[in-house]
């Protein structure tokens, strides 16, 4: 009897020390979230290649290839497009008499998201918007932006020209 009842004793111990051992504790979770958005442009290296009579006739040639944007983020943004400088750079000129023009306008340079259907728009050294996203989201293949390089008998000179263009995304 002795031992039952230690043995009682010993369960009864064991039940009440499992029973206060018992314990909870909150815990918090944070996170900060910042703005976050994303560009992507395809064919960021475009080439008119070499112009002839043609282009000349047209007032223009288009680019072979045609850049498409996809761009996300989780607020309301804007996609714009710039020239780096106000014109082209010159170089290579191949006439001794007429140099290359070293003042072509970076307007010379057209952008349209509408594959010309109008006029286009020049690029200039003040940013234009390709895309206003008034929504937040992830937006694949949103706009496709066709160029071309305009010419003129009266004004362009042989040589090679070339401009740099930034594309940026921003939030509103």
């Amino acid at each position: 009897m002795k031992s039952a009842l230690l043995l009682a004793t010993a369960i009864f111990a064991f039940s009440a020390t499992s029973a206060s051992a018992q314990t909870t504790a909150a815990a918090t979770a944070t996170a900060t979230i910042g703005t976050s958005l994303a560009l992507n442009v395809t064919n960021t290296a475009f080439s008119f290649g070499s112009l002839t009579s043609t282009d000349f006739d047209l007032g223009y040639k288009a680019a072979p290839t045609t850049s498409v944007i996809s761009h996300r983020g989780n607020v309301r943004h804007t996609v714009s497009v710039a020239s780096n400088a106000a014109t082209f750079t010159g170089s290579n000129g191949t006439s001794t008499t007429d140099p290359v023009r070293a003042s072509k306008p970076s307007s010379d340079l057209l952008w349209s998201k509408d594959a010309f259907a109008t006029a286009g728009t020049g690029l200039a050294t003040t940013a234009s918007p390709v895309i206003s996203q008034s929504a937040r989201g992830r937006f694949n293949n949103a706009a496709t932006v066709s160029y071309r390089f305009l010419v003129d008998y009266a004004l362009d000179t042989p040589g090679d020209y070339a401009l740099s263009v930034t594309y940026t995304i921003a939030a509103d």
